[in-house]
């Protein structure tokens, strides 16, 4: 394998020492740029005190072939380097890389949170390292075994819903959620839950101020004054017009449902507006209708959603205990689990810092909040005792220029393919 010739922005990635974001496209070489890069941290400790190791660089990925195809190009790159070292120490130096590249950290995200799970047991209150699930166990199968127990237990958030809700539609949601709240390290959701009648007051008076404008454009030749159909759009419209006018926003607002029914009967009572201009007019004050019986239906819906939030968080309590009954973790518990040990334990975060002086990420626009509060927590300054919240977003609220500088990640924005796993590119 020859060593890589570079192109100036290549050389510029290559050499730089501090925190790096690479930006680079599909078909850009960016692959070789990365794996130099690595090689030239290792040999630009040589001869130093102490030496930079393979064992010491933290590369990680987003799936196993891509990580067998990055270590394969290292032991090419320090094979190249052995064979054309300029003396016996070098070439001794990259044989030692070469013997011990089985044992790097290079891998995917979730096979270094594994491996920090089974290395410290102790710390998640377990006995023995938890066992990963083989991936056949459908989560709806958990979700139907939680719901048994909440119909056997009259679950009351469970019984409100069953009102509004068939129960494989409630169950459906439920799945859908858990999954999300998986994905997203998360245990419950959460929403807007404050609604007020006057939410409405600026909705009716959008609603007004068209009704006055599409009885001008009305006036003013919209609709053919001549037709015969004329004066019973000119009635409703002027009708509806004036009853919007009569009463304040607010007050119409506190009596919303007798409203809305008596406007869109006023509406309806004109037919159709038969010309393009007419149409358009109907139809806006139609959708201005529609916005408002929305804002209806989900305040009408906020007791019902706080049922369902419950919900959410009951299942994700319940959820966690199975899995810990079973003994086993699932792909996001890994990543979960492996969060909230570094975040609650700043003497392994130090451990960590230690072992791994240089982490390497590739495929980074695949990362979610998740996984990218697992890597801060890498990155955080060894003198830093804080215990956090295990759902803390450190990402977001990291003081960066405290943050180590040996971290550098690549990424192509338009080739994210994880953003149903909630990946984040911006």
């Amino acid at each position: 394998m020859s060593r890589l010739t570079p192109t100036p922005s290549q050389r510029a990635v290559m050499d730089c020492r501090q925190r790096l974001c690479v930006l680079a496209g599909a078909g850009s070489g960016k692959t070789g740029p990365l794996v130099e890069s690595i090689t030239l941290r290792l040999e630009e400790s040589i001869g130093r005190q102490p030496e930079l190791n393979i064992t010491e660089i933290l590369a990680l990925t987003f799936t196993d072939k891509a990580a067998a195809e990055m270590r394969l190009r290292l032991a090419r790159a320090f094979e190249h380097r052995r064979l054309n070292s300029p003396d016996q120490r070098t070439a001794e130096f990259w044989r030692r890389q070469t013997a011990r590249l089985d044992r790097a950290d290079i891998g995917t995200i979730h096979g270094f949170a594994l491996k920090l799970l089974r290395e410290n047991p102790l710390e998640l209150g377990l006995t023995d390292a938890p066992e990963l699930d083989d991936g056949n166990r459908d989560l709806s199968l958990d979700v139907s075994e939680v719901i048994r127990d909440w119909l056997d237990e009259d679950c009351q958030e469970l019984m409100d819903l069953l009102r509004i809700y068939r129960l494989t539609e409630i169950e459906q949601m439920l799945v859908k959620s858990a999954a999300t709240m998986s994905s997203w390290g998360l245990k419950a959701l959460s929403a807007d839950l404050t609604a007020r009648p006057d939410d409405f007051t600026p909705t009716v008076r959008n609603l007004r101020n068209l009704a006055e404008e599409a009885l001008a454009s009305v006036l003013r030749g919209a609709v053919n004054a001549e037709s015969a159909y004329y004066p019973k759009v000119l009635a409703a419209v002027r009708d509806l017009a004036e009853d919007l006018a009569s009463i304040p926003s607010e007050v119409a607002a506190e009596n919303i449902d007798e409203n809305l029914n008596r406007w869109r009967a006023i509406l309806d009572g004109g037919g159709d507006w038969y010309t393009k201009a007419g149409r358009a007019l109907r139809r806006g004050l139609y959708e201005a209708l529609a916005d408002l019986q929305v804002r209806r239906d989900e305040q009408r819906a906020l007791p019902h959603r706080r049922n369902f939030l419950r919900l959410t968080e009951l299942l994700s309590r319940a959820l966690a205990e199975a899995k810990k009954k079973r003994g086993s973790i699932n792909f996001d518990d890994i990543l979960i689990l492996a969060r909230s040990l570094l975040a609650r334990n700043p003497g392994l975060r130090r451990r960590q810092a230690t072992r791994h002086r240089l982490v390497v990420v590739d495929e980074f626009q695949d990362t979610n909040r998740l996984q990218a509060d697992l890597l801060a927590y890498l990155l955080i300054r060894s003198d830093d005792d804080r215990s956090f919240p295990e759902d803390y977003p450190i990402w977001r609220e990291m003081n960066w220029s405290e943050a180590s500088d040996d971290f550098v990640v690549f990424g192509d924005l338009k080739q994210s393919i994880y953003r149903f796993r909630g990946a984040e590119v911006d």
